[in-house]
Formats: structure tokens, sequence, C-alpha cells
């Protein structure tokens, strides 16, 4: 004859607890895995959106420099904006050309030091060749930068591409 033992050690499932606990380790499990792919799709689009607007603001800046070739600084305007075609009317583009400031250069020729006469004759000419020098690459040289704002109004973005025209064909002033 055999004997039964109790129904309890001879168990083919789980118990409700166990089954409960495991759902909640499951849960944490697909909740971390669905924010890191989350964030990695958000970053995704980021980086596609940063390497858009550099395309377009290169591609901005090589049409400005075609319109302006061979034409004097004083033809060019200043600012303009706008926005891109389909499928970019997201881009919004914004243009700026600056005069680049240059230090006075007289510095540069000597006339720092505290013993030098500034009204010698020879520190006078490096002072004129200096601030003359600055003048010309002022006026010479302007920096044309490219915005291109894009993303939300909760999370705004941009990019912004520089570059710096001079103009050799300018002549050269003896005048300070």
């Amino acid at each position: 004859m055999r004997i039964r033992s109790p129904l309890y050690l001879h168990q083919n499932g789980f118990t409700l607890l166990e089954v409960m606990i495991a759902i909640a380790l499951m849960t944490m499990a697909f909740g971390s895995i669905f924010t890191v792919q989350s964030s990695s799709l958000g970053m995704s689009t980021r980086a596609k959106n940063i390497v858009i607007a550099s395309m377009l603001a290169r591609q901005k800046l090589a049409q400005f420099e075609i319109d302006h070739r061979g034409k004097p600084f004083s033809e060019a305007s200043t600012e303009s904006s706008g926005t891109f075609d389909s499928p970019y009317e997201k881009f919004r583009w914004k243009l700026k050309v600056t005069e680049l400031p240059f230090p006075d250069l007289s510095l540069l020729l000597g006339n720092q030091k505290k013993d030098v006469d500034p009204n010698e004759a020879g520190n006078a000419t490096e002072d004129m060749i200096g601030k003359v020098v600055s003048g010309y690459l002022s006026k010479a040289t302007r920096e044309v930068s490219v915005r291109i704002d894009f993303g939300t109004e909760k999370k705004p973005a941009s990019h912004v591409i520089s570059t710096y025209w001079v103009d050799f064909e300018k002549p050269l002033s003896l005048q300070p």
C-alpha cells in the first residue's frame, strides 16, 4: 500500500505571490528598456536635425557667396531671413553680415613701451601705419553668419555657421 503525502509537497504551479513578483520585475525591466529606447530615439532625431541644419546653413552661405561674388560689400544686405522650401519648412534661417573690427595694431609695432615718447617721429609713423592697417582690415573684412532655427516652442534649437570674407579689391587708403 502506498502512503500518500500531503498535497502541498507536490505542487505543480506557482503561487499568486510568486506570479505577482515576477510581473512586477518584468514591468520594471520593460519600463527601463522603454525609457532607454525613448531617449535614444530623441537623441537620434536631434542629431538628424543638427545635420540637416548644418547642411542648410552651408547651402545658404554658398548661395549668398555666389549671389555676391565680385560685388562690393556695400551691395550686400546686412540682414535677411526666411524659411526653406518643403521638406525643410520647419527650419528658419537668418543671415547676418557684420564688419569685423580689428584692434589698433600700432601697439604691436612697439608703442606699448612706457619709456617711448609717442610724439617722436618714428613712433608717430609706426602709430599711423598701425591705424591705417587696422582701418583697412576692418573695412575689407566681413563676418557672414547663418543661424538656422528649428525645434519646437517647448524645445527650441539653433545652429550657427560663420565665415569671413576679405575684399582684396578694396584700395588701401593712407588716411587713418
